[in-house]
């Protein structure tokens, strides 16, 4: 099963932003770089850490309700504090599984 990936649209932060610009304030493109970011840094773990197939699928559901929750914030025009301390953990705890159990030779 693989998840789609998903891209936060630009034009749809901006008009989510549109009360915001009225009053006269700044848009904040924060939560966009924050999942820019973290997709970035997960994605370059994903890239050195050789996950067993059926784990990927766990790491990327939960690397899009990341994206939802950065997408959900930014249309709040609230502040959204990125979470991928916990997708990181999970890839190496699964990663050390997929060792042991290879080295065990189970």
């Amino acid at each position: 099963m693989s998840v789609p990936t998903f891209e936060i649209p630009m034009d749809v932060l901006i008009m989510a932003q549109i009360p915001r610009i009225l009053r006269g304030e700044e848009v904040d493109l924060t939560p966009y770089i924050n999942v820019l970011i973290s997709s970035n840094i997960v994605d370059a773990i994903k890239a050195s850490i050789a996950l067993p197939t059926e784990y990927q699928s766990i790491v990327d559901i939960m690397l899009f309700a990341e994206k939802m929750r950065a997408l959900t914030a930014a249309l709040r025009g609230e502040t959204y504090e990125p979470a991928i301390d916990r997708i990181v953990e999970l890839m190496v705890s699964l990663y050390m599984v997929s060792a042991i159990s290879t080295a065990v030779g189970a």
